[in-house]
């Protein structure tokens, strides 16, 4: 299965299931000894899959408000116990500008519609 590793690594920890592989481009400081996917097949050189969360306002909200939220999720994401969780669950804090988050999507946005089209992928709303 894939399945997101903060969702799985307790289960990975208690030997429940084995982690093959994870899905980023680099090796999760929590689980050392388990390869990056791209490490695996020379066709999977390019692999980097990341599952992400980020905070979206209405379009032409004022830029201090997104750059005082940004700020406070910032601060957020500096708190010894909110690092600790992200820790525990093999996640890794995205702290970045507003115009970085900005960059970020667009690259995701094409990423992914490159897929959908070189698959032929289609939204069936039947």
């Amino acid at each position: 299965m894939v399945d997101n590793l903060t969702g799985v690594i307790e289960h990975i920890r208690g030997g429940r299931v084995r982690a093959l592989a994870v899905t980023g481009a680099e090796r999760n400081a929590q689980l050392p000894d388990v390869p990056a996917m791209r490490e695996t097949l020379p066709e999977l050189a390019a692999y980097e899959v990341n599952t992400w969360f980020g905070l979206f306002g209405p379009a032409g909200l004022p830029a201090g408000i997104t750059a005082a939220l940004n700020a406070e999720v910032g601060a957020y994401l500096e708190l010894a116990e909110t690092r600790k969780r992200f820790d525990e669950l093999g996640g890794l804090p995205f702290k970045v500008t507003p115009a970085e988050f900005d960059r970020f999507v667009a690259g995701e946005i094409a990423k992914w519609r490159g897929v959908i089209q070189k698959e032929g992928l289609q939204l069936d709303a039947s």
